[in-house]
């Protein structure tokens, strides 16, 4: 499930990107401005989408993170609830064994 989760993720950065680049494109050929004028506008295009896309990554790498440390802390705490029952069932079964013997002697 978290493979369909990243694939989704990455499908929508990448359409997330590809439309803002598309945007910015159609936005400059629309209007008329001079040669200096447009390449300074170009150049503050492509850094506004790559602190975009950085910012995105980051983002994703937090929550990524965060489920990672969700699921480490369930799965510790069911490990120690397992390890609880199988140390009870163990202590259990060397009381059911040490009773044992004494009730078949009693019983003779």
């Amino acid at each position: 499930m978290a493979e369909q989760n990243q694939g989704k993720f990455g499908a929508f950065l990448g359409g997330a990107l590809l439309g803002g680049a598309l945007g910015a494109v159609m936005g400059l050929l629309m209007a008329p401005r001079s040669g200096n004028e447009t390449r300074h506008q170009l150049n503050e295009g492509m850094v506004d989408i790559k602190e975009k896309g950085a910012k995105l990554v980051e983002d994703a790498k937090e929550q990524a993170g965060g489920r990672f440390g969700n699921v480490r802390e369930t799965l510790g705490k069911k490990i120690s609830l397992i390890s609880g029952a199988i140390d009870a069932g163990r202590k259990a079964a060397g009381e059911a064994r040490s009773d044992r013997p004494a009730a078949e002697g009693k019983a003779e």
